[in-house]
């Protein structure tokens, strides 16, 4: 029988009045945005929608992990590049949501 890895990423922001805040990641999927019921709850980037964009791992590949824009008014960028449609995510990629830049680390 095989052992399924537990995948943990953090993620750090990079602007705002959270600079330098921590997030410990270990279960998918998750929500990014500024509104209060989010899983990453970033209320003071008012260039962020609400709920902006998710992260979550593929049924077939739970090691991979991948990004979608929620139909957010601004779009998410992963790297400077917009998002169109799901993307996958490696360690030290950069999110960039509103004006918030947030580095993966796993």
């Amino acid at each position: 029988m095989g052992y399924m890895e537990i995948m943990i990423i953090k993620l750090i922001l990079e602007n705002g009045e959270a600079d330098g805040k921590k997030y410990k990641i270990e279960t998918f999927p998750i929500s990014l945005g500024r509104a209060s019921g989010n899983d990453i709850h970033i209320p003071d980037d008012p260039m962020m929608s609400r709920i902006h964009c998710t992260i979550f791992t593929d049924a077939n590949d739970e090691n991979s992990l991948f990004i979608a824009d929620l139909n957010s008014t601004n779009g998410t960028y992963l790297n400077d590049k917009i998002l169109h449609g799901p993307t996958i995510l490696s360690s030290s990629n950069i999110i960039t949501l509103g004006s918030t830049r947030i580095k993966i680390s796993y």
